[in-house]
């Protein structure tokens, strides 16, 4: 059961979406707050208006792909913590991407779309993936941004991309892996 969201602006507030499906953004709407929630046991949050503003993000379900004209920062909302999903976090944002809250995903995707100075920075506790994709690029997309990129992880990961025309520094406390010789290592 998909549930199409209209405009939600919680004057900047939080809002938390609790349902056993799917949450998906409709056509020509913008979700617009300080922080959005997100619980299901099977569904699948999708935000991906470029007029949305996200600031938190929490998301627990199968899987997550937002998009924010604003920096999104997992954290806590409404009492829940992080992102914890079984398929792939895919977070999109014309400013910077952070935490203070863990990410457990099978795929991280983080990807800033900005020529100023907007760092994904994913290098908190907790975090636990399988597989890592990240990069920064211009406003456009047709060129690499001179930001900078950081990730840790508890257990170990496999690189599918690391762009950037700044720097990058990985970190875990087990295996980290590059898929293939064409997996896309750009950095500087």
């Amino acid at each position: 059961l998909a549930r199409a969201l209209a405009t939600i602006e919680p004057q900047l507030g939080r809002v938390r979406f609790q349902t056993a499906g799917d949450v998906v953004q409709g056509g020509g709407t913008m979700v617009r707050a300080a922080g959005v929630g997100y619980a299901s046991t099977n569904g699948a949050l999708t935000l991906t208006s470029s007029l949305n503003e996200i600031g938190d993000l929490s998301a627990i379900g199968a899987s997550v792909n937002v998009f924010s004209s604003t920096p999104i920062n997992v954290s806590t909302v409404l009492g829940q913590a992080g992102t914890d999903v079984t398929g792939f976090a895919r977070l999109i944002s014309s400013g910077s991407i952070s935490q203070d809250g863990p990410i457990n995903a099978d795929h991280l995707i983080a990807r800033t779309f900005n020529s100023g100075v907007v760092d994904i920075n994913l290098a908190g506790a907790n975090n636990d993936v399988n597989q890592l994709t990240l990069e920064t690029l211009s406003t456009n997309g047709a060129t690499l941004a001179a930001n900078n990129i950081r990730f840790r992880d508890d257990d170990g990961y496999s690189v599918l991309r690391l762009r950037t025309a700044g720097s990058g520094r990985l970190g875990s406390n087990g295996a980290v892996n590059q898929t293939s010789a064409n997996s896309g290592i750009v950095v500087g």
